[in-house]
């Protein structure tokens, strides 16, 4: 066999595996550990703001905005399983309607605004929709 027969041969054996190689699908990238350290970071976050010192009730506000910070680290991570983000986005609706309800029973009693009380309806809104784009992307 002479060298320009095998240099031939492994031209064709080269562009047959470049052929089957799907040119559109690219390596997924490492995650750099601050994306993990973000997520540890927001569900401590709003641990702590769930369990406030003092027996002190937790601030709505505060346990709406951990849990949507939750929502969006474990969105980040590509690695996370459908279930996992679903059971986030379900976590923080069911943050953001406490809060709404909270909000709402102190704008009743004087001691809140109604600016308080449209930030809250707009956060439950906003996760509702984020639990149905998340239900829908699940399904296919």
């Amino acid at each position: 066999m002479t060298r320009r027969e095998l240099a031939a041969g492994a031209a064709v054996l080269a562009l047959s595996a470049a052929a089957s190689a799907d040119p559109l699908k690219t390596p997924e990238p490492k995650l750099p550990a601050a994306v993990k350290a973000r997520l540890v970071a927001a569900r401590r976050g709003l641990e702590l703001c769930e369990k406030p010192n003092g027996g002190a009730e937790p601030v709505p506000e505060l346990v709406r905005l951990w849990s949507r910070r939750v929502v969006d680290a474990e969105f980040a991570l590509s690695s996370a399983r459908p279930v996992e983000r679903l059971a986030a986005v379900e976590a923080y609706l069911r943050h953001a309607r406490a809060a709404e309800k909270s909000v709402r029973a102190a704008f009743d009693q004087g001691a809140g605004t109604m600016a308080a009380v449209l930030d809250a309806e707009y956060h439950r809104a906003d996760a509702e929709t984020l639990l149905a784009e998340e239900k829908a992307q699940q399904a296919g």
